[in-house]
């Protein structure tokens, strides 16, 4: 039977801590935190809705990122970004990335959770 201590220098004990505790609130706490005020949100938007008798574009109630990327990848998109790559000679990656700075530039920052 092994029954050896084990001694690790003080600040490599902090170390791990810190990296320990990190992950457990960046993979464990945030998640939840993040669907709790989520939920909070849009409970508050929903009852604006019924108070007000008003109504907001869905793309409003959808994240900016998901729009930036419904405009990058729709077909009619990619069929350009393929043209355009045969065109200059550049392979496709780029030409993608200078379509994602475009659709930065055009879809809105508006957020209603804010």
């Amino acid at each position: 039977m092994m029954s050896a201590t084990l001694e690790l220098p003080i600040w490599l004990f902090v170390l791990i801590t810190v990296f320990a505790a990190w992950s457990f609130l960046t993979l464990l706490l945030m998640p939840g935190f993040r669907w709790f005020v989520r939920n909070r949100v849009s409970r508050v938007i929903d009852d604006v809705h019924a108070r007000l008798d008003l109504e907001l574009p869905p793309f409003m109630l959808t994240r900016r990122a998901a729009l930036i990327d419904r405009l990058v990848f729709d077909e009619k998109v990619m069929e350009a970004i393929a043209e355009k790559a045969a065109a200059r000679d550049l392979p496709r990656q780029v030409v993608i990335e200078e379509a994602e700075s475009y659709a930065r530039e055009i879809v809105p920052g508006f957020n209603a959770y804010f």
